[in-house]
């Protein structure tokens, strides 16, 4: 357990440590895979349950209170993620959306309402992802019928429409952090790269051999990183197309890394940290060019990582949510798993210890001990890390719930049940 000796918020922890590095240099790749004579993360059970649906009693209905503090309802299909800003101008929050009824929402929060600004009508199938750009005056919406849209940040109103990947499905996409520029992952395994002003297709990065599950801009955009199916992560130049270099298994240089899809990644400095369908984190340097970490232990997660953390401010602690209902804190220090957090039904059941899956995890951007989790039951929740408890439920959400995101005061949550909530911290 993280306790108040070793996380308290006035330990300036690796305070003396060259800024940027994160791993001390006598680290060496590999894979860590404790057994059953290891020391093990504190309560984890080799015979503990879990369930992945909301299947608790078929015969049922069970009753969800709303707390939410107010709530957006005019989707009529799953909505699968949210986008917000602080318009300081207008004193109000803008926010975007994205739903399985081909349609994304442009809303904005004022006075403790949301209300449409405009619904952004172009895609023929599911809207997957769409985000604004580095300032705020450009929306894109990316869709399964293989178009990103790029719409006007102020009114919604329709700018262009970019295609290039025969009609495959944009998965994901990524705003350049300086410039109207945007990448979309393709599950035709390629990454396209377009410029918005011009309407022209940059560049085409190819070299993966499955869908794009997950990718980004690093590096203040000087690289771009792509996690895929085939279960590698590759780093490309974003003026040549080249593949600069590739984390997998299949290379001789690399030791051991994940070995199925990779399902999710996130990036800080020079390190990019990754998820996979078979239950361990990889953590890798662009920079050295190698897997620093591969973290791995069978008696935690049995299921999928949906999502990776970085620490914000302890340069060693990472951290992985799974569909096995279990969120692992490692140390990478230490080369284990230095806790877990058994994320079990809020809902009032017979049965309240079996473990939910987690998709979505969030730091708050004040209190950097304070997690908030998300799950497949509808559940939102907010942990403290250094005691194990949970401090708060919030309730509203009846399926799974698919994205947050926070201003200082309220927190942003997308669900499958076809609406936005949102609630005070």
């Amino acid at each position: 357990m993280l306790n108040n000796n070793n996380m308290d918020e006035d330990d300036h922890f690796d305070e003396e440590e060259e800024e940027g590095a994160y791993i001390n240099n006598e680290d060496i790749e590999e894979e860590i895979e404790l057994n059953e004579n290891d020391a093990q993360p504190e309560d984890l059970e080799e015979d503990e349950e879990w369930t992945t649906d909301l299947e608790e009693n078929e015969n049922t209905e069970i009753e969800i209170p709303d707390e939410s503090f107010t709530s957006f309802k005019l989707h009529t299909d799953a909505i699968y993620s949210i986008n917000i800003y602080e318009d300081t101008n207008n004193k109000t929050i803008k926010g975007i959306t994205s739903s399985a009824d081909d349609t994304s929402y442009f809303i904005e929060f004022n006075n403790n309402l949301i209300t449409p600004i405009k619904q952004l009508k172009l895609h023929k199938d599911t809207v997957l992802d769409s985000k604004f750009n580095f300032d705020k005056t450009l929306i894109a919406t990316s869709s399964m019928d293989g178009t990103i849209g790029i719409w006007n940040g102020l009114n919604g109103e329709l700018i262009n429409t970019l295609e290039g990947n025969n009609g495959e499905s944009f998965e994901w996409i990524d705003w350049h952090p300086k410039g109207n520029v945007i990448i979309g992952g393709s599950s035709d395994a390629t990454c396209w790269m377009f410029n918005v002003n011009k309407n022209v297709c940059l560049n085409v990065f190819a070299g993966h051999s499955q869908t794009l599950t997950c990718g980004n801009f690093i590096n203040d955009g000087k690289l771009i990183v792509t996690g895929s199916e085939d279960a590698s992560i590759k780093i490309w130049n974003p003026k040549t197309s080249e593949c600069l270099i590739t984390y997998s298994n299949n290379e001789k240089n690399i030791k051991s890394f994940c070995q199925d899809a990779i399902t999710c990644l996130k990036h800080k400095d020079q390190l990019i940290l990754c998820g996979s369908v078979d239950g361990s984190i990889a953590l890798c340097h662009t920079e050295q060019q190698r897997v620093i970490s591969h973290l791995y232990h069978k008696q935690l997660h049995t299921d999928s990582i949906e999502d990776v953390l970085f620490h914000p401010q302890l340069q060693n602690i990472l951290l992985s949510a799974s569909m096995d209902g279990q969120i692992g804190i490692w140390d990478t220090k230490a080369n284990l798993s230095k806790q877990v957090l058994k994320n079990t039904n809020h809902l009032n059941t017979d049965n309240n210890t079996k473990l939910i899956g987690v998709t979505k995890m969030l730091f708050d951007d004040a209190n950097p001990y304070l997690l908030y989790t998300c799950d497949i039951n509808g559940g939102v929740k907010r942990w403290d890390i250094r005691t194990n408890q949970i401090e708060k439920v919030y309730q509203g959400h009846r399926e799974v719930v698919t994205d947050i995101c926070q201003t200082a005061d309220y927190l942003f949550t997308t669900s499958e049940d076809k609406r936005l909530l949102v609630f005070k911290k």
